[in-house]
């Protein structure tokens, strides 16, 4: 176990035994549970990252939110470290959100990591999603920087031995003009129209233009050069910003997105229904699109027979997000109990 955790834990839960005999059963379990090593493990808790802003003026401050999902566990602390490579911003601190209030040992920022040691409420251990930290930032010249979570980062759990962190995500922001081409946005705002969900299905499959499910299209050089992915059913959905493009590496790149005419683009319905397939969650998510590179997730609360009687091609238009994404968009509290609520992206 990080000794400067160690050595922080036995101090508080030796002061809190003076004042709560409660508080001293909570936290030595801090200590239990963070001397296994930090091996991920399978199903553990998800961290991931949140930037304010995909792309980054010079000399502009943006932050970049660390994000828990505690997957079922009850989490009452973590020795969080961030690494940082790359060039174009300067890192200046590191802070706690929400999720664990309690700052045991105060964010410190050096040369490629940012560390903080988090707890939670002594009598109240954390669940769910939430904001774990916040980090600082501005922008200094055009660059990449890449962040990661260092494998030491851990995480307690109430009545677990050992580290619970699993899946840890992560992502790259440009700051200046180093920004990837093609770009995924056009300099215009969009204008997000809210439409019924429920229109005609498609009348195209992606054979009709020598296609096939998963490649990546853009008409590029038209009034809309955002890049999609289309499925077998001809339905497509739109890579929203650099940093969404960039979780799905696997895909190729910007050298495979295959250039096509805005008929070609248009001939595939733009779908924003999204599945967490790598988790193999059945709640299906709506976007909302609420700026250039900035949406939100809506959980669709309607039955599966209640969506295909509004929709016939509802499980069509469905398509498959990976963590990362998953993690980087905000959730609405707001469900939407009807498919004419799903707004269509329109630029």
């Amino acid at each position: 176990m990080n000794k400067r955790l160690e050595n922080l834990l036995l101090v508080v839960g030796g002061l809190l035994l003076v004042g709560s005999g409660v508080l001293y059963y909570i936290y030595p379990k801090l200590d239990i549970a963070l001397n296994k090593g930090s091996a991920a493990i399978a199903n553990g808790v998800a961290l991931s990252f949140q930037p304010s802003k995909t792309t980054v003026a010079i000399n502009e401050q943006f932050t970049v939110n660390v994000l828990v999902d505690t997957k079922g566990y009850s989490i009452s602390a973590t020795d969080l470290k961030v690494n940082f490579s790359g060039a174009g911003v300067l890192v200046s601190s590191i802070a706690a959100g929400n999720f664990l209030p309690v700052v045991l040992a105060p964010g410190s920022v050096g040369s490629g990591i940012a560390t903080i040691i988090l707890g939670s409420q002594p009598t109240a251990p954390a669940q769910g999603t939430g904001i774990m930290a916040t980090i600082m930032l501005k922008a200094t010249q055009n660059g990449l920087v890449q962040f990661s979570f260092d494998n030491n980062t851990q995480v307690a759990a109430i009545g677990q031995a050992g580290n619970v962190v699993g899946a840890m995500s992560s992502v790259t922001v440009a700051a200046g003009t180093a920004t990837p081409t093609p770009t995924l946005s056009a300099s215009a705002t969009p204008t997000p129209t809210p439409t019924q969900s429920a229109t005609p299905g498609p009348t195209v499959s992606p054979g009709t233009f020598n296609l096939r499910e998963g490649d990546m299209i853009s008409a590029a050089g038209s009034s809309d050069p955002d890049i999609y992915i289309i499925n077998e059913s001809g339905f497509k959905r739109l890579f929203l910003n650099p940093i969404i493009f960039s979780f799905y590496g696997h895909l190729g790149g910007y050298a495979k997105v295959k250039t096509t005419t805005p008929y070609i683009r248009d001939s595939f319905g733009t779908s924003g229904l999204f599945r967490n397939c790598e988790t193999n969650d059945e709640k299906i998510w709506a976007v909302q699109v609420i700026g250039e590179d900035d949406a939100v997730l809506h959980h669709v609360q309607v039955s599966g027979a209640q969506a295909v009687a509004q929709d016939p091609n509802f499980f069509k238009k469905i398509f498959c997000i990976n963590n990362n994404e998953y993690f980087w968009y905000p959730k609405s509290l707001d469900p939407y109990t009807s498919l004419n609520q799903i707004p269509t992206y329109r630029r």
